[in-house]
């Protein structure tokens, strides 16, 4: 259609009724996303509170139901360090036995047709007048395991600057 001539107003009143549509489509999915995360938050109470605070209570570890499906409490640990602690958190964890957990990256940025120089290695790479960065860090899962390891050998561990945290959930299985 060229911008000369005028749409027809049945052409309008398509573009109308799928405007409307949209909207109506963006509103369901709205509620529906609301609903989802309201569920998802009563799951977790009763995954990670309600459900393994009862069997604890009644000494349960594990639990089968009639329908056969193995209720068991896991306890699991989660961490990820705190930026404001990241350096604390490095030394500490060189001086404990986790010094191989900290990666050391090397970044640095190159032009368009500069691939060879890319190839160069870090060595060369202030010489030639570039600026790599240097960053720091610890993967979660490898922290993660580490941190267990040293729980369950009745060590130490501070808590607050691994930015670690603990919790007890139910499992179901079929």
């Amino acid at each position: 259609m060229d911008f000369d001539e005028q749409p027809a107003i049945g052409d309008l009143g398509e573009v109308s009724r799928l405007a409307k549509v949209q909207l109506q489509l963006q509103k369901e999915i709205d509620k529906l996303e609301e609903a989802l995360s309201e569920k998802k938050k009563q799951l977790d109470a009763v995954q990670k509170e309600e459900l393994p605070t009862l069997m604890f209570s009644l000494g349960l570890k594990s639990f089968t139901l009639d329908s056969g499906e193995s209720v068991n409490v896991k306890h699991e640990v989660k961490a990820s360090i705190p930026k404001a602690n990241q350096m604390e958190a490095f030394h500490w964890l060189a001086d404990n036995g986790g010094g191989s957990l900290v990666k050391n990256e090397v970044i640095t940025s190159f032009k368009m047709g500069e691939g060879e120089k890319a190839e160069e290695l870090i060595a060369f790479l202030t010489e030639k007048g570039f600026k790599p960065e240097r960053k720091m860090n610890v993967h979660p899962q490898s922290l993660v395991a580490f941190i267990k390891e040293r729980l369950e050998e009745g060590e130490d561990v501070p808590f607050d600057l691994l930015g670690v945290f603990t919790f007890d959930k139910a499992l179901i299985k079929n």
